[in-house]
């Protein structure tokens, strides 16, 4: 299976949570199987998401569509996220 790691920095992580959680149908919808969310020991506004996908091509379009930049403005991501996106090896 593939992975997505998307790392950003937020303005507040109580409210990227919410926001995180009120975009999960649209992410389940556009392929996402599962996520864990991680933030850097002593910062919780630095996230880090390691999400399974169905498939690389439909997560490129899920993160790179106006959709997801819209939802991740809104819970405030204040810096242009990182995205890894990761094939199994073996």
């Amino acid at each position: 299976m593939p992975f997505v790691i998307v790392r950003h920095r937020v303005e507040d992580y109580k409210r990227w949570k919410e926001g995180f959680e009120g975009a999960a149908a649209v992410r389940k919808e556009g392929g996402e199987l599962s996520a864990k969310i991680f933030h850097l020991a002593g910062d919780e506004n630095h996230i880090l998401g390691l999400f399974e996908w169905s498939d690389l091509s439909e997560a490129r379009m899920m993160f790179g569509g106006v959709e997801m930049r819209d939802l991740m403005r809104d819970a405030g991501v204040c810096e242009v996220p990182d995205f890894y996106y990761l094939e199994e090896a073996e």
